[in-house]
């Protein structure tokens, strides 16, 4: 994925994937001080399947961590990876089951649209009925604490990290990764 602008045909796309797409082309183009590595292609090229294919060739390559983040649900439940690594190494962080919230969801959507994830989880989730800690069967709120030293994927949406700007960080202290991915 050199810089620029390439115009490909149909005929050339499974070139392109074999080629630019690779797991090892992908991993070349990776910055190597733990930036972030955005891939802007248009939707149907591949861009899914090579980021789940670097996932494992990542994890092959020394990385004791990999943050794994998707646009939408559906591609993340597609994730094969994920499959194949132990279920302890793996943390698939899940949306707020909002349906479990009753009466409080509209001041959590209020506050997450705020910005105030962090204050609605701290108010509205603290004392609820629902959450696994107060006797019902909620875990959402807390989910990350199942992040640390065996975590080797963290999988998660886009919406994390707009709601939570230093969610990677804070997954990458957890984890105490050395080489994350």
């Amino acid at each position: 994925m050199s810089r620029g602008i390439h115009v490909i045909t149909e005929c050339q796309l499974s070139g392109f994937r074999a080629c630019e797409l690779a797991p090892a082309r992908f991993y070349q183009q990776m910055p190597a001080n733990g930036e972030v590595l955005l891939v802007a292609l248009p939707p149907g090229i591949g861009k899914s399947q090579a980021a789940q294919a670097l996932v494992g060739h990542a994890l092959e390559h020394d990385h004791d961590l990999v943050i794994y983040v998707a646009p939408t649900r559906g591609i993340i439940d597609e994730i094969e990876v994920v499959r194949r690594l132990p279920a302890e190494a793996v943390v698939s962080l899940k949306p707020r089951p909002g349906w479990l919230c009753g009466a409080a969801d509209m001041p959590w959507k209020d506050l997450e649209r705020s910005g105030c994830a962090a204050l609605a989880k701290a108010t509205l989730c603290e004392s609820c009925v629902e959450r696994d800690v107060n006797g019902g069967d909620c875990s959402w709120p807390d989910q990350l604490d199942q992040i640390g030293a065996g975590t080797k994927l963290v999988v998660l949406t886009e919406q994390y990290l707009l709601l939570n700007p230093l969610m990677v960080l804070d997954i990458r202290a957890r984890v105490g990764c050395r080489r994350p991915c």
